[in-house]
């Protein structure tokens, strides 16, 4: 055991935990090879076509996507090929595991020994690390999560990186909009902002606004579904009702869907909402899959005892914020639509709940926590 401890403590792990992470990445990609099917078709095909005459009318159901839509639109224009494409995100993939390693450590949230570890697990994790064989935004984002949380959460001298990480974010995939969020209160909290919360529940507020009221919703990839009580998309509870085509803002979906089924029938699709959204199995999985997918459950009940025992003790409460603010603001978006057929909406969020889980166990085990190690109220010199 000592043996194992003093080589997770040695300057070759990193090079065994890259190992490691490339032999998952290798096994996911003889199992399952380079997906190209469904949306990541739609978005090779969308960015194939694109160009300034036609961005509008291409984009206009997509905008959420466009940055990712763009860097394939880059990429085949300069004559890469779909493997091309793959090693380029697998490198970004990479920059962004090796700088959230950076990030554990610099926020002092446990020993060395087990910030090695909790990393190790976050890069094997095949749940997460699948997307990278991926053309789905999730390739992206995941890494742009990643980096833009060391970037907001480290000493800033320099505030380009976050200028150009932030809209990225934004555009990656719609849920983009609450992790930019809340790393901009990070950033305010860091600089002493005294209503940093309110300025948080204030932009949710705004968001959740708009996609409720202002925000046209795609009716087949929407507005029906929704109308239909799907708690996972494709899988409608109310299939047989039928909802004019036209155009409808969500809060209308929900108001019909009341009218039709009644608010009996709301609650219970919402409460299925909140389960599937912690759920990362599906019974269309193979059962290897499921199988796989089964052991992450324990990173995410860890995960929520963490933060229970986090908030109990009020530690970190710069990480604690920024997560659970993230959480519960994607979760309420599934309430408010529906869960992908994946687990999408969980992913981004995965490498906290195992860090979370880490973070508890340490705690129970040795009986403490570390001091916090968060800048609150620095003022270095800024510079762009």
């Amino acid at each position: 055991m000592e043996s194992i401890k003093n080589f997770l403590l040695s300057k070759y792990f990193l090079a065994f935990a890259f190992a490691a992470h490339a032999l998952v990445l290798l096994v996911l990609y003889l199992k399952f090879g380079i997906n190209l099917s469904n949306e990541g078709e739609k978005y090779l095909q969308v960015a194939g076509r694109l160009n300034f005459e036609n961005y509008r009318e291409e984009l206009q159901y997509l905008w959420a996507y466009s940055f990712y839509i763009v860097f394939l639109t880059v990429c085949l224009k300069s004559g890469f090929s779909v493997y091309v494409i793959i090693v380029i995100q697998y490198l970004v993939s990479v920059a962004g595991f090796y700088l959230f390693y950076k990030f554990i450590l610099s926020q002092n949230f446990f020993s060395k020994l087990y910030a090695r570890i909790c990393w190790l697990v976050i890069i094997t994790c095949p749940v997460i690390i699948y997307w990278q064989l991926t053309f789905y935004t999730e390739t992206f984002f995941i890494a742009l999560v990643i980096i833009s949380t060391y970037c907001a959460f480290k000493p800033i001298t320099n505030y380009l990186p976050l200028i150009v990480l932030f809209p990225a974010l934004l555009f990656c995939r719609p849920v983009g909009v609450f992790y930019m969020i809340a790393l901009s209160a990070v950033l305010l909290k860091k600089q002493g902002f005294k209503f940093t919360r309110g300025f948080l529940y204030a932009s949710f507020g705004l968001v959740f606004f708009i996609v409720l009221f202002l925000v046209p919703l795609h009716f087949y990839d929407f507005a029906l579904p929704i109308f239909q009580g799907s708690v996972i998309c494709g899988f409608p509870m109310f299939p047989a009702s039928v909802l004019p085509e036209g155009n409808y803002f969500l809060a209308q979906i929900h108001v019909s869907f009341i009218e039709e089924h009644g608010l009996a029938d709301l609650l219970i699709i919402s409460l299925k909402k909140i389960a599937a959204f912690f759920t990362i199995t599906r019974p269309y999985y193979s059962f290897s899959h499921n199988a796989i997918n089964s052991v992450y459950y324990l990173f995410i009940i860890g995960g929520l005892l963490g933060i229970g025992d986090t908030l109990k003790r009020n530690s970190h409460p710069l990480f604690y914020g920024y997560f659970t603010s993230v959480l519960a603001a994607s979760l309420l978006i599934v309430v408010l639509i529906y869960n992908e057929w994946s687990e999408r909406f969980m992913v981004p969020l995965l490498p906290f709940f195992i860090l979370m889980t880490f973070i508890f166990i340490f705690r129970i085990r040795i009986g403490t926590v570390l001091p916090v190690v968060e800048p609150v109220n620095e003022k270095p010199v800024i510079t762009i």
